[in-house]
């Protein structure tokens, strides 16, 4: 991965402490270390994993238990925490955890990382009011970066789309995970969590995810 390290993350479990009503209590005993190449879906395939994967990611929180990235221990506190550390989450509700079906597929392959698209401003379009003229060039540039790298992950993937300012809910299944997948990997991570990829995808796209997630991991990101 460019001279860095692996990603490597460890979790450890059961905790020794639970609050009242805590769901993670259910996942059962994982201590599984995930290394980058490791083949997906190694790392935790029991009950509770669904639980488990928001909590790694800074979405829910743990009380007890160590999350050690790159041999450090790390705890997100929000998901923000969890994206700058190079840790990515495909949640298993893809409808309601992962898009935004009226928007454009432009806007949900960038709303992870918006400074990677952002003017010196901070827009990630063309600005606006008093920022417009010293920062119309910077707009620009935005705006070229931010196409250009989702045609990048559009050919890499085979998204299917008629455009980047189509809808996501006119995609399909497989499509519209295609897009997730592009998302975190325009951000180049060391970690990708992926709860049940395939939900809700047809058959020959169940196949060409399964792939892409087998050639992440073949690329040192640990999933």
């Amino acid at each position: 991965r460019d001279g860095r390290s692996p990603g490597i993350t460890e979790e450890r479990w059961p905790r020794t402490a639970f609050l009242a009503g805590d769901p993670v209590q259910h996942c059962g005993e994982i201590r599984r270390r995930a290394t980058g190449g490791d083949p997906p879906g190694a790392v935790a395939r029991r009950r509770g994993r669904t639980e488990l994967a928001p909590a790694i990611f800074g979405a829910d929180s743990i009380p007890a238990g160590t999350i050690t990235l790159e041999g450090r221990p790390i705890a997100p506190a929000s998901p923000a925490d969890a994206i700058r550390l190079g840790i990515g989450l495909v949640p298993e509700d893809r409808k309601h955890q992962a898009i935004f079906a009226e928007l454009g597929i432009l806007a949900n392959f960038s709303v992870a990382g918006p400074g990677r698209f952002s003017n010196r401003f901070g827009f990630m379009g063309q600005p606006r009011g008093r920022f417009a003229l010293g920062g119309q060039r910077g707009g620009r540039e935005a705006q070229r970066r931010e196409r250009d790298s989702l045609a990048e992950y559009r050919k890499m993937l085979s998204i299917r789309m008629a455009s980047a300012e189509q809808a996501m809910e006119g995609l399909s299944g497989g499509n519209q995970q295609k897009v997730v997948l592009a998302r975190w990997l325009a951000r180049d991570p060391k970690v990708l969590i992926v709860d049940e990829p395939t939900r809700g995808v047809d058959v020959g796209a169940k196949a060409e995810v399964h792939q892409i997630l087998v050639q992440l991991a073949e690329r040192g990101i640990a999933i």
